[in-house]
């Protein structure tokens, strides 16, 4: 019995018909639902806070603080948090910014801060549906503190190595 061998000559080459671009962050004033979610939702942010933190219980963790504030990324300044918890006797941190405002008010401020924390709130419903359905998985662990201010994910990102075993990191952080 013998056996054919085709040697076929192809071309994979792939043109996009439209170019990525990269990520573009509207202004509060210009989101919209398909992209920018909870953009006018009616929950306050105390029930919001207490459903991030129902969503961190689930992965054992529990919230420390929600310490409201602003960054400063790319020129522009969003209202956000930082929120701090506790997750296998470590203390994390997450860094969450609201959409910018083209021209602040309370009520404005207020709704980006709460669209910022419902969002949180989702990241966290798909972190445990990531441990439940990944064989030993750790889904907080990237926003440990190595030190003050300083995640494991700032770390590799500013480095760019991973965290040596026993090493004690110190430094500060700087968001691009």
């Amino acid at each position: 019995m013998g056996f054919i061998v085709l040697r076929l000559k192809m071309d994979f080459s792939f043109t996009p018909e439209k170019p990525q671009t990269a990520l573009t962050v509207p202004y509060f004033e210009d989101a919209t639902k398909d992209y920018a979610p909870y953009y006018s939702s009616t929950k306050s942010q105390a029930v919001a806070k207490s459903d991030v933190s129902e969503e961190f219980a689930k992965l054992g963790a529990e919230i420390v603080s929600f310490q409201p504030g602003f960054f400063q990324i790319d020129g522009k300044k969003r209202p956000g948090f930082m929120i701090r918890f506790a997750y296998l006797e470590k203390d994390g941190l997450i860094r969450v910014a609201g959409l910018p405002i083209r021209n602040e008010t309370p009520r404005k401020l207020e709704a980006a801060r709460l669209q910022a924390l419902l969002n949180v709130r989702d990241w966290a419903k798909a972190l445990v549906t990531q441990a439940i359905f990944t064989a030993g998985a750790s889904p907080l662990l990237s926003h440990l503190l190595v030190s003050e201010n300083v995640t494991v994910s700032d770390y590799i990102l500013s480095t760019g190595r991973l965290l040596p075993a026993g090493e004690v990191v110190e430094g500060v952080y700087h968001a691009r």
